[in-house]
C-alpha cells in the first residue's frame, strides 16, 4: 500500500491508501481512486465529500 493525501478546496487534507498494484499506469491513478473513495469505498474508509484539488504521496509515510 502507498499512502497519498487528497487535499480539498479549503485546504484540508484526508490521508488514504493505494494499493501498489493499482499504480501500475502512474501516480495519476490515485486522483481516480480517490473520487473512487468518495462515492463508494467498499471496504476502504470514506473519504469526505468536497472537490479533491490535488493528490499527492504522503512524504512521511510513503510504503505500508
Amino acid at each position: 500500500m502507498i499512502r497519498f493525501i487528497a487535499e480539498y478546496e479549503d485546504g484540508s487534507t484526508e490521508p488514504f491508501d493505494v494499493y501498489r498494484y493499482d499504480l501500475r499506469s502512474g501516480d495519476f491513478v490515485a486522483r481516480i481512486v480517490a473520487g473512487e473513495r468518495q462515492r463508494d469505498p467498499i471496504g476502504f474508509r470514506r473519504l469526505k465529500a468536497g472537490r479533491v484539488v490535488r493528490v499527492y504521496r504522503d512524504a512521511k509515510i510513503a510504503y505500508l
